[in-house]
């Protein structure tokens, strides 16, 4: 197994921001090869004073940074187009995953900047999506390659559990949803109670833009409440009843249940695929999206780690 990330330590000169910049510009040709050998990058021992210089360090490798309107993850923007890590409780383990499978054009790219490192886990593993679908009965895969997936969001308007509409696509502005869903081609309805649900179809595999190799890259399993226990899957019954009512949920593409086997075994795969390294302050990690997928480990205490997505 190829060991992730690739660890990239800088000389002494790159200690500043400036540095930092310009050791990239000059490395350019080479981290990109770096990350099209191994997939993920850890770029460790400079300096990032904030999110300004995160943002403009992206940049230089990535021009193109992309916003997370209709991201299903909460999130806050810091600026630009920088944005915290996931937001969910410190004691939820997150899944490997895509970023962005439920999404048109998922992210190319996903760098990462720790600005402070947790000190009780809260790591972020890494695991190959190639080799996770090695793991999984051909039967399974050709089960969800024919019926791709169905990602069903319910956003309140404000109050409820979950994200709100309004942060999920950063506008009070309903028509300006309504534009942003018909660019993605995506069915929704708004709710009586001023919510808004969406359905989003999105393929089970994904051929690489380099390689053309089909890549397994749904986020069924973090989706689909099955995958934290049954005495949870039954909690979110009781408490919303249909299925398709659950802040976040995963069909088949034909809008059929998936069996909860299949996400358990699914789910067994992405965990047995993980790799996890210890964060240290200043590192910045840069990932190829459509191959290695990425998660989180719970944790206690402070974490900050900051996302740009390109």
């Amino acid at each position: 197994m190829t060991s992730l990330p690739t660890l990239i330590q800088l000389p002494a000169l790159a200690a500043d921001p400036q540095a930092l910049s310009d050791w990239i510009r000059r490395e350019a040709s080479s981290l990109d090869d770096a990350l099209a050998a191994s997939g993920a990058i850890l770029i460790r021992g400079g300096s990032i004073n904030g999110v300004e210089d995160f943002d403009a360090i992206c940049r230089i490798l990535t021009p193109e940074l992309l916003s997370y309107v209709g991201g299903g993850s909460p999130r806050t923007r810091l600026g630009g187009k920088v944005y915290t890590s996931t937001e969910y409780a410190p004691s939820t383990h997150i899944p490997l995953h895509i970023e962005g499978a439920y999404l048109p054009q998922p992210p190319l790219r996903i760098w990462f900047c720790c600005a402070l490192p947790p000190s009780d886990r809260g790591q972020t593993p890494l695991g190959d999506m190639r080799r996770v679908r090695s793991r999984l009965p051909d039967n399974l895969v050709e089960r969800f390659r024919e019926k791709g997936v169905l990602y069903v969001t319910n956003l309140h308007d404000g109050r409820g559990f979950g994200k709100s509409w309004q942060q999920t696509y950063e506008t009070e502005d309903r028509a300006e949803v309504d534009a942003i869903l018909a660019a993605h081609d995506q069915e929704y309805q708004w709710m009586n109670d001023g919510s808004l649900r969406v359905f989003a179809r999105g393929p089970t595999l994904r051929p690489h833009s380099r390689t053309g190799e089909a890549i397994w890259v749904n986020q069924a399993v973090n989706w689909h409440p099955a995958h934290l226990g049954g005495e949870t899957w039954k909690r979110m019954l009781k408490v919303f009843g249909d299925p398709e009512a659950f802040p976040k949920m995963a069909f088949y593409g034909d809008g059929t249940p998936i069996d909860p086997e299949d996400i358990a075994t699914i789910a067994a795969a992405l965990l047995a695929e993980e790799q996890v390294f210890e964060w240290q302050k200043g590192d910045i990690l840069l990932i190829d999206n459509e191959v290695i997928a990425h998660g989180r480990q719970p944790f206690s205490g402070p974490r900050s780690i900051m996302v740009a997505l390109a």
